[in-house]
């Protein structure tokens, strides 16, 4: 078999594996993905069997893996570190997931409230429901403007009961 049947030269692999050449040559540079052969004018040379080789690293990078992360699986690859590589990056990507919503729901708060807000007209109470309280718990809410809502919170106490903020008005 020819040998010149079975190599790419890095722009040809590149253009195979939807891969930018400058990336071909950092991941050499590092030492995670060398070319099979470097010719003597410089040129690097890949192999048809190392496609599966450099689609396993990018693989590894999309769901997030560090590179030093991914040198250290190459340099001992198993199924039991594979198992354990992917159990960690699984548990990481649920937090993050459990972040994100929980970040979601508390913007999603904020939206509400402040869509109450602009909303309401002065002088008026509204009857609104909070989300985290049953649905017969409900609060009577005053609307003041900025400078009268601070007078009547002040003359009150920020921390009195709703039921004596309520009944004083």
């Amino acid at each position: 078999m020819n040998r010149k049947n079975y190599l790419y030269s890095s722009g040809e692999f590149a253009k195979l594996t939807g891969v930018n050449k400058r990336t071909l040559h950092y991941y050499n540079e590092i030492g995670l993905f060398r070319p099979e052969i470097i010719g003597e004018n410089g040129y690097h040379y890949y192999t048809c069997f190392q496609f599966t080789e450099l689609e396993l690293i990018l693989t590894l990078r999309k769901i997030g893996l560090s590179i030093d992360e991914i040198k250290d699986y190459s340099s001992r690859p198993s199924d039991e570190s594979f198992t354990e590589m992917m159990t960690k990056k699984k548990k990481l990507i649920d937090e993050s997931i459990e972040q994100l919503l929980s970040a979601q729901a508390f913007l999603e708060q904020k939206a509400e409230r402040l869509k109450i807000g602009m909303y309401s007209q002065h002088g008026t109470i509204e009857r609104c429901t909070l989300h985290a309280a049953r649905e017969k718990d409900h609060l009577l809410i005053p609307y003041f403007g900025r400078i009268r809502r601070r007078r009547f919170f002040h003359r009150r106490g920020v921390l009195s009961p709703p039921e004596k903020i309520i009944s004083s008005l």
